[in-house]
């Protein structure tokens, strides 16, 4: 999840990337996803938010979920419409490896505040982790939220997540979010190869053709794309 330095107050201040460790198997390539995203730490200055809050931000930055879980859980029985605790708290859970009490923790988030990017693109990756049907839903919200910061850089990572969630069930749909990431991250050769699978495994050979060159175009040396043209 992000966390970083503070450009407002709450959970849209944010500056970076911390990555927690659980990726979804991609198909072709090692992108990272599935990893979940961090908001920024709150300020210790800010008044406003419970103590419990803060101190149980603190324990997230050192990892120590443990701690952080009991203080968070305080601050959500006080104030239930606290969306960045429960945010915290799915964060929390998911560190723990409890994966259904992440998931409901990030949904009172959503709930609580709709229109946070980050909260909708956790939830998503939790829900596509756990092969929920309802994780095209909140990825694509994810996909036009904007993010506090990083912004092509979070809309890839919806757009690549939503296409991988679709393969299966809606492999058009799929390739045209792989397009949409393509587009936000234009030096990157995978959303192309992708793209390219999918079209390949739909004898859409033309279109394949374009992607792989797309991405030798990008990577000269991918070997993916090589194999791939080489089996068109």
């Amino acid at each position: 999840m992000l966390r970083c330095g503070q450009s407002e107050r709450g959970i849209l201040g944010l500056c970076g990337l911390a990555l927690l460790a659980f990726v979804l198997p991609l198909p072709l390539f090692g992108q990272s996803t599935g990893q979940t995203v961090r908001h920024h730490k709150i300020a210790v200055e800010d008044s406003s938010f419970p103590p419990e809050l803060t101190e149980a931000e603190n324990a997230i930055e050192k990892k120590d979920y443990a701690a952080a879980e009991p203080l968070l859980k305080k601050v959500v029985a006080a104030d239930p419409a606290n969306y960045q605790a429960w945010f915290d708290l799915g964060f929390v859970y998911n560190g723990l490896g409890s994966t259904e009490e992440a998931i409901a923790a990030y949904r009172k988030s959503v709930a609580a505040k709709p229109g946070v990017f980050e909260s909708n693109l956790n939830l998503g990756l939790m829900l596509a982790k756990g092969g929920q049907p309802d994780a095209e839903q909140f990825l694509r919200a994810a996909t036009v939220l904007k993010p506090s910061a990083n912004v092509d850089e979070g809309h890839a990572r919806a757009w690549l997540s939503l296409a991988h969630v679709l393969e299966s069930s809606k492999p058009d749909d799929a390739v045209e979010a792989y397009k949409q990431a393509a587009a936000l991250e234009p030096k990157d050769p995978e959303p192309h190869l992708a793209a390219g699978l999918l079209l390949e495994r739909a004898n859409h050979f033309a279109d394949a053709e374009q992607e792989y060159k797309l991405a030798l175009g990008i990577d000269p040396n991918s070997s993916d794309a090589l194999t791939g043209l080489a089996n068109i």
